[in-house]
């Protein structure tokens, strides 16, 4: 290797521990943002969080649903009735 490869060479590596850095603080800045707002720690946990909210929607979404049906039953029968 020349000096002028060399030089690029050490161009490139400086780059890329910067980059790593860079990831490094927006790592620890979204790790805080979960520890604040959803009490996670890690992103393991948080993806566990994340599952565990999904199926209550789910659940919250079938509730909500089947008692729009029930009373669509009943008040649009009242209505057609009439």
């Amino acid at each position: 290797m020349n000096e002028k490869e060399l030089i690029l060479l050490k161009k490139k590596v400086d780059s890329a521990q910067y980059e790593a850095e860079q990831l490094k603080g927006e790592k620890k800045g979204i790790l805080a943002s979960l520890k604040e707002d959803f009490d996670c720690s890690t992103i393991a946990e948080a993806k566990e969080k994340r599952k565990k909210l999904k199926k209550q929607l789910e659940e919250m979404t079938s509730t909500i649903e089947q008692k729009l049906e029930k009373i669509e039953t009943k008040y649009l029968a009242n209505v057609e009735s009439d």
